[in-house]
């Protein structure tokens, strides 16, 4: 039987069968590599093999034109294997809510820092989904920190990457600590 989640199948023939995806094709279409096996365990070990010793090439056949879109869901398959489920789930969440429908059409190699700057001030002001007011600077830096990811992701792979740009991560402010009187602390410690 087939897990979840990790895109490994078990064939009518018998044979495991574990998809890899290597690229996108000019019109977004995700490009599989198969690696096959006897057994689950094997044919899990061989993906890992393969993604590890970079056996692919993760280029995709127009890599030239890679949007922000297509490098996130590809980045988002690659780290599926390495991270709990309930952070893929808040990862897949946080792009799909708040990334792409900014950044997504763009060009990755013609993202710059005019965009990105819009995107961080429009995500402070107007980010919440309900539309009553912006995202705390906290949750646009998760934001900027997953596209930094992925672009380090684009890197690795040679995939043309925006060169120049600088993110600049809103300032957050720590909330004041209060500390308690001599005479306080010995009230608390009776009660």
């Amino acid at each position: 039987m087939a897990r979840k989640g990790e895109n490994i199948r078990k064939r009518a023939d018998g044979r495991w069968e574990a998809r890899i995806i290597i690229g996108y094709s000019d019109s977004g279409k995700a490009i599989y590599k198969s690696v096959y096996g006897k057994t689950y365990i094997e044919v899990r070990e061989k993906k890992s093999l393969v993604i590890q010793k970079k056996q692919i090439v993760h280029v995709p056949i127009n890599s030239y034109k890679i949007t922000v879109e297509q490098l996130m869901r590809e980045w988002l398959l690659y780290i599926k294997q390495n991270v709990k489920e309930s952070t893929f789930a808040k990862y897949t969440h946080l792009t799909n809510a708040h990334i792409l429908p900014k950044l997504g059409k763009y060009e990755l190699r013609k993202l710059d820092n005019k965009k990105m700057d819009v995107f961080i001030c429009d995500k402070l002001q107007n980010g919440k989904l309900n539309g009553s007011g912006g995202l705390s600077p906290k949750t646009v830096s998760d934001l900027l920190s997953l596209i930094s990811q992925a672009i380090q992701f684009a890197k690795e792979r040679n995939y043309p990457y925006p060169q120049n740009l600088i993110i600049h991560y809103p300032k957050q402010s720590k909330p004041q600590i209060q500390v308690l009187s001599t005479k306080q602390q010995q009230e608390l410690e009776k009660i």
